[in-house]
Formats: structure tokens, C-alpha cells, sequence
């Protein structure tokens, strides 16, 4: 068989990591100079700028115009590839429609200079969910390259999804993988040799890859000069192309290996798991603002649009691009210097605001208000299904008005709680309203809202009594399907009424020693466990919506490690936890809000949620997928030299499921184990945090070498308050219980609101879930529903407009469909929704 080895350039761009943005794109736009020079010469005939489309923008805001001509007359002559990202995300710690729109993002732009193939890029991810498949076929992409996580004895096989579409992959076989920088080197042709011959073990008809580059760093500049010398010296065939058409060389090919679903083998290379958990405040925030992008401010838009026709798309696509920004694995994984995520927090901050303008006046073009004066409120449901929820809220109110209670539109009084008036100053400005202050009561309450549809719900305001608050000297709350009691020893514990199973020590907090970095957990040499102490039961709460105990808890730790990193401080520090505990009083659902002040360093911090047995499997959720777990017999904190350990922590995007018992869902807390707890039982434990100060390290067993520069990171010590919202729930709808837990419906004061938007959209299984709903550039309806489950599921859709149809991701007409939709096994279905009644 002839051998030919094909050499792809590239550059693997992190836009930021070990340094930040702006000094990483100063070395861009020096580096592509180079690549522009070496295109020029001929000494490159092609070369790729890393799968994202971002680094165009990144240059063209500050790249001199000829220079980015010239760059741009290279891409259009598909000599330099890009897309088809619009960045080169994370894969586990980002929802299925970030990663959706990010790829068409990407596509879009990538078109725009004349670029329509590609290759499903992935080089660098640490690890591979496992619906990749399905959302790059969806797009037209039919080959993927994957690196990380991903084991085959070859190097090109057919990745088949956990819903059963296939692929074809290249899996980067050596334990370089993207990296390799060799032919910079003195000794580049004995490197070369050895390379040949490790990769073509790997090979299925003797056509073999070299990714030529690595990180920051740009190729040899005179690399066909080098080339023709290794050819002649070596007696192979060398070719410079293209992944895209290396991968139409080998479509013909039939492949010999399979790979499914979830790709998390650590035996090859780093997939640095407990990235999941460094700095969760970033995964909160960002889990959070995904949701608002997708649940609340697109839908309001697209609401919006259908009275005055305008839609905001181009301020939705900055939205998306400020969000995507803070999606490569180096930034949204929490493993870069302080700066960077620093910055991140910065357009987070931005981000909200932006939501907050788009939310507002799409409110305003259909709900008529005043600035004090407003007689009804609106309530914006997300969900298009039939459920109660609980939601808390702040009304303001004329000062004359000292009480008030809430009504439906039939009449009838909604169960609502006043818990605080306070007179206060607001201050109101808008386009049309001049700057001021008003005098106002504001008012702290929750009321029960219940639901039908996706759209506006109407609330009547009318003077009322004063509420009656009851105080309650009690160490239990329950309804007709939980009981939750603290017993004398200070320990939350829980009774499921239907299966008469009880949970002794919920809500436990542990903390161990970590002497790792920000991309891996590791105890010390000699280890100490701290565990929380309850001060006090600070109030039992009970009213015609819920039940709530407020638990106070303190914990003595040691304060940070020594200095050589192998033990625990002598001195003590004393962090402080407060939990509310809300259970409401129509489901069996348990709701936690938790509020950390954490005052220690080197340690991991963890929720425990006992199951009273040994667990044999459980699930997670991840990116339109639910992943059976199983806990490791074993585990070991003892890495080989360039190893990692295998971890028995998991990604999980929202919700984990130990079957039969119980589930635990939560908002950005995403990194879960199932591990001993006691001596014959397990428990399920969520990682809060990894207070760590190091981006790499190589002094700790976990990991056999660094991951990265041994740059100190004190601000990922996570010191401070931190909240965290979780719940336990032995419902069995887990998917869409976790989604109400995750996302509030909006509350808006008004007076009156355009007709016809109360019942916008109705779905009559929860267990299809929406991923979005939005309106296209080209000006379609899309609704992008997910099977949450391992069935089939069929939904009935019950909407405003007539017809619907089922689109690829590219917009591309599939079939007409009626209103029952089939969804098979996790299936990911895009509908176009036409003519509006």
C-alpha cells in the first residue's frame, strides 16, 4: 500500500488562556502576516485558521485593510479554511443550543467569503458528547475530527450518536494529537520518520495526516522548501491540503471501527475532568443567561413581532456572539489567569443588560404602562405546558395603596404571599419618559401562578387587607407527598409519602484538601475532611403556596494548605453556609437555595444527597442526551507520567437520576459523583467548589504533568459568597421539573396588553422539552423541540399558526408534519411554524 502523508497547517487559536485577549490578538495579527507571506511564497498551499470564524472578526477590527484583503482573497480562494464554528467550544459545559447556534453562526459567516464545506473541527475539547453526530449531520457535515476522549485502534471510524446517527471521524491517534510543532526543529527529519510510523498503525488505506501547528505558533515559513527535502530524504509522498479534501479522499473508504455516543477515555490523552467544577460562578452565570436568551428574551421578541412585524435580529446575534465569546474551553472551563475571566464576568454583566433592553421594550410594544400606576401585572410564561409554579416577585405600587391582592381574570383571588412593604424612591427613564424619581411601595411577594400555554398571563391588582403572617417554632415542613424534618442531631432528612423510603442527612456539605489546579482535583498527601455543624434553625414558614425552614450551618477547616502543598494548614478558618429549604404544597419537589461564605483555600466543597443504598447506575443529562453512569468499584488518586487519573466525577447539565429513588436538579452546579458514603451505601454528591490556586501544576498524583504554565490564579480560590440553587425531586417528569427549577417566568406591571397573546404555544408532553423559539433572518417561525427520554414520544402541538414543517439546521424543508409530532429516541426536531391566524 503507498503511503502518502497529507500536511494540513494550522494554528490552534485560544483567543484567550494563559494570557488575555487583547495580547493574544496582538500575536494574531503578527502571526498571520507570516501565514500570509508563507501563502505568498508558495511555501504553504493551504492553511487553516483553526475551525472558528471569531479570529476574522478578532482581526478585522484591528488588522490594517490591505493586510485583511489580502487575507480575505485567500479565504475566498479556499487556500485558507475556515469555519465551521463560530468558536471552538467546550462541548460538556454549554447547552445543545448554544452549540446549535454557535455552528450556524459560523456557517453563516463562514459562507459570506465563500466557504460551504467543512469538516466537523474539534481538536482540542476535552472530551465528546455524544450527539455530535446528529447535530453536524443535521447541518450537511459529514465527517468530524476529535481528539480528546475519543479511543479507536484506528484513526478514522464511524462515530454513531446516542440517538443512532452516524458519521464518519478522524480520531487524532497519538498523544500529540493537534500539536505538533516538530518541523521548526533541528532534528525535524528523525521526528518526522518517527511520526510516520507511529501514525500509520493507526491507518486504513496508508493516507496519513499530520496537523502541522500548535498552539499560538505558526508553521515552519519555508515549509515546501522542507517538505521536498523530507520527501527526497525519506522516499514518501508529502502533500499539503486541505481537511476537507483529505476527508473526500477517503469517502469512498469503508471503515473498519465504531465509536458511540460519549466520548470520555482519558487512556490517550487529558481530558482534565474537574474543569466541571472550577469556578462555578462562571457555569452559573452562563447556564442562566442561556436560558434567558432562549426561554425568555427570544420568545418575547418573536411575540413582539407578531404586532408591529420588527424583530431584533441583529441585536439577538450580538447577544449570541457576546455569550459565545465566553464558550472556548479555556474560558467557560475556568481554567485560564484571573484576567481573562475577569473579563468573561465583564460580558456576562454586558450580556444581562443587553437581555434586560431586549426583554423591556418587547414588553413595552405589547403592555401599556404607566411609571407608578399600574393595575395589573403580566406574567410571562416560558413553558409551554400545563403546571403550577411558585413565583417570587417585587410589585410597586402608588404609597396610597397599603395592601393589595392579586386576581385572575375570572374572578377568583390567586394565593399570594406579602413578606415585606418598604417605601422607597424608583427611579423611571425611557425614550419617552423623562428621568425621575417616584414614591413608591414596594412590595415582596410570591404568588402561585398556573399555566396552560407559552405566552402573557393577566393578574388583576385590587386593594386588599393586611396579610396575616404566622411564626412557627417547628424542625419540620411537609405536604401529602414529602415530609422534611431536622432531628437532634442537627441532620435534614426526607420521607417520599408514596414509596415510604426515607433519606437520612440530605443537604449534607463536605470539604476536602486540593492541592490540584483548575483542571484537575487532587488530595494531598495527608488529607482532612471539615463538616458542617448546624447553628441554628432560624424559621419555619408555612402558607397556602409553600413551606420553607431556613437552616443555618457553620464549618471550621483548615485554612489553606502548607506551603509545600502536601497537607493542611495549622491555622483555621471559619466558613458559613445558609440554606432555605422551600417545599411547595402542590408537588413533590424540594427546593434549595444555599448561600456559601467561604473563607478557606485548597479545598472542595460538596453537597451530599445520601441514596441509603449501593447505587449500581445512574443518569445524567448533557446536551439533548441522558448518559447511563456507573460508579467506579475503584478509585484511585495515582496518576503515570503524561496519565491521568480515571475520575468517578461526571458532567451533568441540569438534572442526575439514581432510578427508583430520587433525582437532584440545579442551576450551573455541573459536576456530580456517585461515591461511597458510609461503609455499605452511597450518596450522590454535587461539587460546588474548587477552590484552587494554580492554572497548572505538576507537583500533585492526580495527573502525571502539567496541563499548562504554572501561573498563580488566587481569584480561583472562589474566596467569598457564592449561591447556589438545587432541588430533589421524586417526580418523573425530571427534565421538565428542572427546567422550571432553572427558569422563572418575568413578571411586568401594566395596564392593558395587546389581545390574542395568552396562548401562544401548548405542548402536551414533558418530556419533549423546547430548546428554542425564535425567528429566523429569512423571517420563519422556529421551534426546536428534544426528546428528553430513551422512548419514543409523541406531542400533541397546539398553536397560533396552522401548518408547521420539520427543517434541517441549515433551514432546509424535510416533510410537512401535522399536529402530532413523532420524536424518536433523544432526537433533536427543528419545525418551521407557518401561517399565523
Amino acid at each position: 500500500m503507498q503511503k502518502r502523508l497529507n500536511v494540513v497547517n494550522h494554528t490552534h487559536w485560544d483567543r484567550e488562556w494563559y494570557e488575555s485577549f487583547e495580547t493574544f490578538r496582538g500575536k494574531l495579527v503578527e502571526g498571520i502576516q507570516i501565514a500570509l507571506k508563507a501563502l505568498d511564497e508558495k511555501q504553504f498551499e493551504y492553511f487553516m485558521l483553526d475551525g472558528q470564524t471569531v479570529v476574522l472578526e478578532d482581526l478585522k477590527e484591528v488588522l490594517e485593510y490591505e493586510i485583511f484583503e489580502r487575507l480575505e482573497k485567500y479565504i475566498r480562494e479556499r487556500k485558507i479554511a475556515i469555519g465551521p464554528w463560530y468558536v471552538l467550544p467546550d462541548e460538556f459545559l454549554v447547552s445543545g443550543e448554544s452549540l446549535i447556534r454557535n455552528l450556524q453562526m459560523g456557517i453563516d459567516i463562514s459562507k459570506e467569503y465563500n466557504t460551504d464545506e467543512f469538516v466537523g473541527y474539534l481538536p482540542d475539547t476535552f472530551g465528546h458528547i455524544g450527539q455530535l453526530p446528529q447535530i453536524f449531520n443535521s447541518l450537511g457535515i459529514n465527517w468530524s475530527l476529535i481528539f480528546r476522549g475519543a479511543k479507536s485502534n484506528k484513526s478514522e471510524a464511524y462515530f454513531i450518536g446516542s440517538d443512532g446517527t452516524k458519521i464518519k471521524t478522524l480520531i487524532l491517534p497519538l498523544w500529540s494529537g493537534y500539536y505538533n510543532h516538530f518541523l521548526t526543529y533541528e532534528d525535524y527529519e528523525d521526528r518526522l520518520k518517527k511520526y510516520v510510523e507511529d501514525v500509520e498503525k493507526f491507518s486504513n488505506n496508508g493516507e496519513l495526516l499530520l496537523l502541522n501547528g500548535a498552539d499560538h505558533l505558526l508553521p515552519y515559513n519555508k515549509l515546501k522548501d522542507r517538505l521536498e527535502e523530507l520527501s527526497e530524504s525519506l522516499s514518501l509522498v508529502i502533500k499539503q491540503t486541505s481537511l476537507v479534501e483529505y476527508t473526500k479522499s477517503l469517502d469512498s473508504l469503508e471503515l473498519e471501527e465504531e465509536i458511540l455516543g460519549e466520548q470520555r477515555d482519558e487512556s490517550k490523552a487529558y481530558i482534565l475532568s474537574n474543569v466541571l467544577s472550577s469556578r462555578t460562578y462562571l457555569k452559573k452565570q452562563n447556564q442562566a443567561l442561556e436560558d434567558e436568551i432562549t426561554l425568555i428574551s427570544e420568545p418575547m421578541e418573536l411575540i413582539k413581532s407578531l404586532i408591529n412585524g420588527g424583530y431584533k435580529y441583529r441585536s439577538l446575534e450580538h447577544t449570541w456572539k457576546t455569550l459565545l465569546k465566553n464558550h472556548p474551553h479555556d474560558s467557560i472551563c475556568g481554567c485560564s489567569i484571573d484576567e481573562v475571566h475577569r473579563e468573561m464576568e465583564t460580558r456576562n454583566e454586558k450580556l444581562k443588560d443587553m437581555l434586560k433592553s431586549i426583554e423591556y421594550f418587547a414588553a413595552k410594544h405589547v403592555i401599556k404602562w404607566d411609571a407608578v400606576k399600574n393595575n395589573k401585572i403580566y406574567v410571562f410564561n416560558p413553558h409551554p405546558y400545563e403546571y403550577k409554579t411558585a413565583i417570587d416577585c417585587s410589585i410597586n405600587l402608588p404609597p396610597e395603596i397599603k395592601w393589595f391582592k392579586l386576581i385572575d381574570k375570572s374572578g377568583a383571588d390567586v394565593p399570594m404571599v406579602i413578606h415585606s412593604r418598604e417605601r422607597k424612591k424608583i427611579f423611571k427613564a425611557d425614550v419617552d419618559l423623562e428621568p425621575n424619581w417616584y414614591n413608591v411601595n414596594e412590595f415582596k411577594v410570591t404568588f402561585l401562578g398556573e399555566f396552560n400555554y407559552l405566552g402573557y398571563k393577566e393578574y388583576i391588582i385590587e386593594e386588599g387587607n393586611a396579610p396575616i403572617n404566622k411564626a412557627y417554632v417547628e424542625n419540620a415542613i411537609e405536604n401529602e407527598f414529602i415530609k422534611l424534618w431536622v432531628d437532634s442531631d442537627g441532620n435534614l432528612n426526607a420521607l417520599n409519602k408514596r414509596t415510604s423510603k426515607e433519606y437520612k442527612g440530605i443537604n449534607q456539605f463536605i470539604s476536602s484538601m486540593d492541592c490540584g489546579d483548575e483542571y484537575s482535583y487532587s488530595p494531598p498527601m495527608k488529607d482532612l475532611l471539615s463538616r458542617t455543624r448546624i447553628i441554628s434553625i432560624d424559621y419555619v414558614e408555612k402558607n397556602k403556596i409553600y413551606q420553607e425552614l431556613k437552616l443555618s450551618y457553620s464549618m471550621l477547616q483548615p485554612k489553606e494548605l502548607q506551603a509545600d502543598r502536601k497537607s493542611p494548614s495549622i491555622d483555621k478558618a471559619e466558613s458559613f453556609i445558609e440554606t432555605r429549604v422551600r417545599l411547595l404544597n402542590h408537588c413533590s419537589s424540594v427546593y434549595f437555595e444555599t448561600k456559601v461564605i467561604n473563607n478557606a483555600k485548597d479545598h472542595r466543597l460538596r453537597v451530599i444527597f445520601p441514596a441509603g443504598k449501593k447505587v449500581k447506575e445512574y443518569y445524567t443529562d448533557v446536551s439533548f442526551d441522558v448518559v447511563k453512569r456507573k460508579p467506579l468499584d475503584t478509585v484511585s488518586y495515582h496518576a503515570d507520567m503524561m496519565k491521568e487519573v480515571k475520575v468517578n466525577t461526571y458532567p451533568t447539565d441540569s438534572y442526575i437520576t439514581i432510578p427508583e429513588d430520587f433525582s437532584v436538579m440545579h442551576l450551573g452546579i455541573q459536576e456530580c459523583e456517585i461515591g461511597a458514603y458510609g461503609y455499605e451505601n452511597d450518596a450522590l454528591y454535587l461539587n460546588l467548589l474548587r477552590a484552587v490556586g494554580w492554572l497548572s501544576q505538576d507537583d500533585f498524583s492526580t495527573r502525571g504533568g502539567g496541563a499548562g504554565p504554572k501561573f498563580q490564579t488566587p481569584e480561583a480560590q472562589c474566596l467569598g459568597e457564592h449561591v447556589f440553587k438545587y432541588g430533589l425531586t421524586f417526580e418523573n417528569d425530571i427534565a421538565f421539573q428542572a427546567r422550571v427549577m432553572r427558569i422563572d417566568p418575568k413578571v411586568i406591571q401594566g395596564n392593558e396588553i395587546k389581545d390574542g397573546l395568552e396562548n401562544i404555544l401548548f405542548l402536551d408532553n414533558k418530556k419533549v422539552a423546547v430548546s428554542s423559539f425564535y425567528k429566523t433572518k429569512n423571517g420563519s417561525i422556529v421551534l426546536r423541540l428534544y426528546n428528553t427520554t430513551h422512548e419514543e414520544q409523541k406531542v400533541q402541538l397546539c398553536s397560533i399558526w396552522k401548518r408547521c414543517k420539520s427543517i434541517d439546521l441549515l433551514g432546509r424543508h424535510l416533510k410537512d408534519e401535522d399536529n402530532i409530532l413523532t420524536l424518536k429516541p433523544l432526537q433533536v426536531l427543528t419545525v418551521a411554524l407557518e401561517d399565523k391566524d
